[in-house]
């Protein structure tokens, strides 16, 4: 499960935890805060853990440079960005 997913996930039993305070009070099972509280340790243990760096493979690479080359010509600010957005893909937490 990504870190995205886990804090969704978290909010979402953090909304309905909060149906279970006050006049209309529903009865949640204890489950929810074990799950609440798990959600949350793997998020604080994904938030600090070091993450390795991912590198485009060659052919990724080769890929790259071919959607911005036309025939001898590159553009290479194009190529910049296109590498830059892959790496923040292939490295997004």
């Amino acid at each position: 499960m990504s870190i995205e997913a886990m804090k969704q996930a978290l909010e979402v039993l953090e909304q309905i935890n909060q149906l279970s305070i006050g006049e209309n009070a529903i009865s949640l099972p204890g489950e929810i805060d074990a799950a609440m509280d798990a959600l949350r340790a793997a998020i604080e243990q994904a938030d600090t853990a070091p993450r390795q760096w991912v590198e485009l493979t060659d052919d990724e690479a080769r890929a790259l440079v071919n959607r911005v080359t036309f025939g001898e010509r590159t553009n290479w600010q194009a190529l910049i960005y296109i590498v830059d957005a892959k790496l923040k893909e292939k490295n997004a937490a």
